[in-house]
């Protein structure tokens, strides 16, 4: 569910150029682009990590917590 969620938000286009930089000689341009890539590469990572790590902690705490009062009871 995540993957085509955050598929838009990749940097394609700017590892294309920075790629392109690169190859046509220009060393800082390029590895400037490479950096950004790279910063946000993690970040959308660390996202996608944090968010499943926070999600499984609340389902943990309100499962610890018990049903709250005068919540109809399941089954």
């Amino acid at each position: 569910l995540v993957v085509p969620g955050i598929a838009p938000l990749l940097p394609g286009g700017a590892l294309y150029a920075a790629l392109g930089a690169l190859a046509s000689g220009r060393t800082t341009v390029g590895i400037a682009g490479m950096v950004n890539v790279a910063a946000v590469t993690l970040a959308l990572a660390v996202g996608v990590g944090l968010s499943g790590e926070v999600g499984q902690l609340v389902r943990r705490v309100r499962a610890a917590a018990g049903p709250a009062p005068g919540a109809p009871r399941r089954g």
